[in-house]
């Protein structure tokens, strides 16, 4: 699990309990946005101004240009390899 912060500017991992709490919290990346999400490959995808690309160490390791600031990133598709982009006033959408 992964939750981004954008005011503190960073975003972490951690476990889901069997209870639904949140365990085991770890910085992941010196960067927080309004959305985070995780390909089936382990990269993260952090909306930032910009969606901002992390392998799974935490590394950044690219950034997706997008003509409006993102708001909600979630993947999806028929093999869930498309990265849906949520911004104010349009949805768009990448193939990773």
């Amino acid at each position: 699990m992964f939750v981004s912060n954008g005011s503190e500017g960073r975003t972490l991992s951690g476990l889901v309990s069997a209870g639904g709490a949140l365990t085991d919290l770890k910085m992941f990346a010196e960067r927080g946005g309004e959305s985070v999400a995780v390909a089936r490959d382990g990269r993260v995808f952090i909306a930032n101004g910009q969606v901002f690309v992390h392998a799974a160490d935490g590394s950044a390791i690219g950034k997706i240009d997008v003509p409006e600031r993102p708001l909600q990133l979630i993947f999806g598709g028929a093999d869930g390899r498309t990265l849906f982009i949520l911004t104010h006033h349009s949805l768009y959408s990448v193939r990773v």
